[in-house]
């Protein structure tokens, strides 16, 4: 880890230019396995001073800004030493930088306008599925579709501002178009572009919604440029919905910058909500809170929706095994493929499905491996290839 303090030169752990509050920075990483073949990753930087910090101060979230992620989740101090949370999409083998300004130590001495430097080297696993970047955005356009994508349903993923899905209707004058950004672009050639506004504090509490699919993947999340004004929203809730009528709260959506001004690269963590998972379609709700001013506004750029491919997990899981043939996903609520080797079996391979009472409840080849037992009651199955026999978890 590299300390640096004001223009970002080199700086000795000793003292940093001539700030009596030195410190020295770790970065770590923890895994909990929240599900079977799910992972929830924490980031925190923990940083130890060589002083006695004032605690309001120091857990002041206005005081910190990490580039290319989002803002800290949580600050929490304790005698010399601050823990910092961090929630955001992370580039492994990249280097990111943290701005530190106005800490007070208890005797008085200020740490001001210094940055911290850390290397993260843990895998990542998300990658963008679609995305927003409104490059041909109009400012009349009340329906608007994902411009990038990864996957072949780009048609489905809408971002709605015209009452549909329980959005509000916002009319003209109360959308409009800024220039955008490059943060958080996912295209291999970044444009800032346009980004879109929404405008004014009579719009207090009224409401946008995007719909896409996530099928095929899990582990999600949903990274966005926002800029504010001094007088525009403050603050954003989001909710989720799987028919686009009834909507469940997400909580700690802290997505709307603290400051106003510039953008900042913002996420919204969607790994633990596994209803979102592999679908046709989902949606998310954003409402906004907080303008003052008749011309404050929000302006978003490049909405990302990123995510772990199910096959490509399992197709890992399998090399790891050494398995014949595998299940994706397993458990599963009916619908599966059967996954295998096309160099070493013949499509036409047979494949045979029972119940717990072994009784033969479907057949077919491989030649088709996507399968289908929704319809049956939720318990456990198994399926029969040669002298194979595989688990299935239907729920």
């Amino acid at each position: 880890m590299n300390t640096h303090s004001s223009g970002f030169k080199p700086a000795c752990l000793a003292a940093i230019s001539n700030i009596s509050v030195p410190f020295l920075v770790h970065l770590t990483a923890a895994e909990i396995i929240s599900g079977l073949n799910r992972f929830t990753k924490l980031y925190s930087l923990k940083i130890t001073f060589t002083q006695q910090m004032v605690a309001w101060t120091t857990e002041n979230p206005l005081n910190y800004y990490i580039s290319d992620a989002t803002s800290a989740t949580s600050l929490i101090y304790s005698k010399d030493t601050l823990v910092i949370h961090i929630g955001g999409l992370f580039s492994q083998n990249a280097t990111y930088k943290m701005s530190v300004k106005h800490l007070l130590s208890k005797n008085m001495a200020f740490l001001s306008d210094t940055a911290i430097s850390f290397f993260y080297p843990y895998k990542v696993e998300q990658k963008p599925l679609l995305a927003w970047t409104f490059d041909n955005l109009q400012n009349t356009s009340t329906e608007i579709f994902a411009d990038y994508h990864l996957l072949d349903t780009v048609s489905e993923a809408v971002i709605f501002c015209n009452g549909k899905h329980k959005s509000s209707e916002w009319l003209s004058g109360e959308l409009n178009v800024f220039n955008g950004t490059v943060l958080g672009d996912p295209r291999p050639k970044p444009i800032a572009g346009k980004a879109i506004a929404f405008v004014s504090k009579v719009f207090n509490n009224k409401t946008v919604v995007l719909k896409f699919p996530t099928k095929g993947y899990f582990n999600l999340a949903l990274s966005l440029a926002v800029q504010r004004t001094n007088t525009g929203f403050n603050k954003h809730e989001w909710e989720w919905s799987l028919d686009g009528e009834n909507y469940t709260a997400i909580e700690n959506t802290a997505t709307c910058p603290l400051t106003a001004g510039s953008f900042f690269l913002t996420t919204l963590d969607l790994r633990n909500i596994e209803e979102l998972d592999d679908k046709e379609e989902v949606f998310l709700r954003l409402t906004f809170f907080g303008a003052t001013g008749t011309s404050g506004n929000n302006r978003l750029d490049n909405i990302t929706v990123h995510g772990v491919s199910i096959l490509g997990n399992q197709i890992d899981t399998q090399k790891k095994s050494n398995n014949r043939f595998l299940i994706a996903p397993n458990p599963n609520r009916g619908e599966f493929i059967i996954i295998y080797d096309n160099s070493l079996f013949d499509s036409n391979t047979n494949y045979f499905i029972y119940n717990t009472f072994g009784q033969e409840i479907k057949r077919g080849n491989l030649n088709n491996p996507h399968i289908d037992l929704s319809n049956q009651s939720n318990g456990i199955y198994y399926c029969k290839i040669f002298d194979e026999c595989l688990k299935i978890i239907k729920y």
